[in-house]
């Protein structure tokens, strides 16, 4: 079963520059976004682990489950890709998913889903009309990459790299939204107001 070799890797040592703000501690419903996306990554006890890579200025302000493997990023100013470099070092599951903590919205059922359709040979990731998003699902077939890739872009240059493997599945707007700069997160906590 893919879904319990499948690690999740939360991505939580960005800077934030459009935001202004430290994204981590943001907070949606009553959470911060950091503590949301652990509860959402533990919520399947069926996963392999979840791993949090996070800035240690960061680490020293938060109490993290026990279940969670904490992993330093001490080079996150190189870029997105050391997040991606060390996540794929770490993880001991055989797949990897790839989960950001800017997406407060996501659902327990897009992770499994993502794991379920994927396997080894394959890359899977949500869209909503034709745009790709978060989290991505990679096979086994990709870890050894993953662990090699510089830059900015992160995984996203493998995921293009080898479009002729990649599974997309169509998923809603809302539940995809991410939140890079003040606006943003303006507009989701007004939507989140309006449903109250």
């Amino acid at each position: 079963m893919v879904i319990s070799d499948t690690s999740i890797v939360i991505m939580a040592s960005g800077f934030s520059n459009r935001m202004k703000k430290n994204k981590l501690f943001l907070t949606y419903q009553g959470e911060t976004f950091l503590t949301r996306a652990l509860k959402l990554a533990l919520k399947n006890s069926a996963f392999h682990e979840v791993l949090l890579v996070i800035k240690p200025e960061d680490l020293a302000k938060i109490e993290i489950p026990p279940k969670v493997k904490v992993v330093l990023n001490h080079e996150s100013g190189l870029g997105q890709s050391t997040s991606v470099k060390l996540g794929a070092s770490e993880a001991s599951g055989k797949h990897l998913i790839f989960m950001p903590i800017d997406q407060p919205r996501l659902s327990s059922e897009l992770l499994e889903k993502l794991a379920k359709q994927g396997d080894s040979q394959n890359i899977v990731y949500p869209i909503h009309n034709g745009n790709p998003s978060s989290p991505t699902f990679f096979g086994e077939k990709y870890i050894a990459e993953l662990k090699e890739v510089g830059g900015q872009t992160g995984g996203r240059k493998i995921r293009d790299k080898y479009h002729d493997f990649t599974i997309e599945i169509p998923w809603s707007k809302e539940e995809l939204f991410d939140i890079d700069t003040p606006e943003n997160y303006q507009e989701l906590l007004e939507k989140s107001n309006k449903v109250l």
